[in-house]
C-alpha cells in the first residue's frame, strides 16, 4: 500500500471471511480456510493477529491432553471448552 493511505479493518471480520471463502468455493471449487489477519506494532517487532475466520476451528481445545512427549498440556486454552 503506498505510503500515507490506511485501510479500516472489515465491521464483522468473521463474516467478511465467509462471504470471501463462498466466493472462493463458487468460482474454484475449493475448499478453503480463510483467515483476516492485521499487523500489531509493539516495541521489538511486529506480529500478525488474526481477526477473522472462516473454515476453520482457530483454538484447538486440547487442554490437558498429552504433548508430543507424553507430558499433559495445562495452558492457553482452558477457557475455551464451549
Amino acid at each position: 500500500m503506498p505510503a500515507g493511505y490506511a485501510v479500516l479493518p472489515p465491521e464483522n471480520p468473521n463474516e467478511s471471511a465467509k462471504r470471501i471463502r463462498e466466493s472462493i468455493m463458487a468460482a474454484s471449487g475449493k475448499d478453503v480456510a480463510v483467515l483476516i489477519s492485521d499487523t500489531e506494532a509493539f516495541v521489538g517487532g511486529s506480529i500478525e493477529v488474526c481477526r477473522g475466520y472462516a473454515g476453520i476451528c482457530p483454538v484447538k481445545r486440547s487442554f490437558g491432553e498429552k504433548d508430543i512427549y507424553g507430558r499433559a498440556k495445562y495452558g492457553g486454552s482452558e477457557g475455551f471448552n464451549t
